[in-house]
């Protein structure tokens, strides 16, 4: 005999084993929309933070997507022969999981982006004084700082973050087929087989 079945009464028996805590959050988010829908205040708060909303979810999107791609160049990097890409791959992983997202982030919204933004400029200065390229030179000695809007230096600096990551590099590797072609992938720079994958020491 089971504990806790009953036999007088078999429908506790299924009633026990529906998902009352799904249920509880289902109800409790209906509270929730009908409180946001006859209430001005939420509804005034909701206005204000859907136009966020967006540009968060957009944000996100493109920022793992880039992410996905520069992840795998580092583990096709770090599973190279070569040893100079091994070396690169290593070095930037280590140093971007080694500091704290949140203050990487701000780091490279904040600094990296104006220091970038300052290259830029020195760069373009060196072009027209040296009377090579000068459309260009003009046009780069024109950027400034606050000329780079917030979401770019969020998809900078995320981009950047989830790069490292171990998820967004092994995804793609053991989820994709890559033929060793000849010349580039066969000359030892990133040296990976179709078939029999390794797994990624990322």
């Amino acid at each position: 005999m089971e504990v806790g079945r009953s036999r007088l009464l078999p429908v506790t028996n299924r009633l026990s084993r529906w998902p009352w805590w799904a249920l509880a959050i289902a109800l409790l988010g209906v509270l929730f929309a009908w409180a946001m829908a006859t209430d001005a205040d939420y509804q005034r708060i909701f206005g204000a933070i859907s136009a966020g909303i967006i540009v968060t979810i957009l944000v996100t999107v493109i920022s793992y997507s880039i992410a996905l791609v520069m992840g795998l160049i580092l583990a096709l990097g770090r599973v190279s022969n070569n040893l100079i890409a091994y070396q690169i791959s290593t070095f930037y992983i280590e140093i971007v999981r080694g500091v704290p997202t949140l203050i990487l982030l701000l780091y490279i919204a904040f600094v990296g982006l104006p220091a970038f933004v300052e290259l830029l400029n020195a760069f373009g200065n060196w072009l027209v004084a040296a009377n090579f390229m000068s459309g260009i030179g003009s046009t780069l000695v024109t950027i400034r700082n606050r000329d780079v809007s917030d979401e770019f230096r969020i998809v900078v600096a995320l981009s950047i973050a989830y790069s490292a990551s171990r998820r967004s590099a092994t995804t793609l590797l053991r989820c994709s087929k890559i033929p060793r072609w000849p010349g580039f992938w066969a000359s030892g720079i990133f040296p990976v087989w179709a078939s029999d994958m390794n797994p990624v020491p990322f």
